[in-house]
């Protein structure tokens, strides 16, 4: 156990120059951001990198450009935002769906913004008024480029995990 205490978590994620470790507790609007250690495997200095008001919305999936800005889907706002490593807000872009769960690079050179929304939540009544909750969006004319996945593997006698950018 390296740490704990969160209400959801999501994440985790390694910034691109594996300095960093970078956690969502979604629920409390917080990122909070690790000193990371790729050759011992720990994680130390726990930060808060950003908080958000309720109206921001919640931190749910995330992802890096190119540029080490990080992109993080807003849960409750029907954004997504991506933020400078000194934790400066650069864009919002907004959806037509109030419950934005994730965001990745893909295609060719990672330069297709890929974009998951969830229903669930939406009342009855909403239902009108956000048709495209649940839907896969595209993010066109964002100005940027993803960078490669790593592939990690974890085992031990319990379990086994393996990851690949290319699944």
């Amino acid at each position: 156990i390296h740490d704990r205490g969160f209400s959801v978590v999501n994440g985790p994620l390694i910034s691109p120059d594996e300095k960093f470790m970078y956690i969502n507790d979604t629920l409390e609007g917080i990122i909070y951001r690790y000193d990371f250690s790729v050759n011992h495997g720990t994680i130390k200095n726990k930060q808060i990198f950003l908080k958000f008001s309720p109206t921001d919305g919640f931190p749910d999936g995330m992802c890096f450009d190119k540029e080490n800005n990080l992109w993080v889907a807003m849960w409750g706002s029907g954004c997504i935002m991506r933020i400078h490593p000194n934790g400066n807000i650069l864009k919002k872009i907004h959806l037509p769906a109030p419950n934005i769960t994730n965001i990745c690079f893909f295609g060719k050179d990672n330069k297709n913004l890929l974009v998951s929304s969830a229903s669930i939540g939406i009342k009855k009544d909403e239902i009108n008024k956000y048709p495209f909750a649940g839907y896969l969006f595209e993010i066109k004319n964002h100005d940027t480029q993803g960078i490669p996945t790593h592939t990690a593997s974890i085992n031990n006698d319990t379990f086994d995990i393996y990851c690949s950018p290319n699944i």
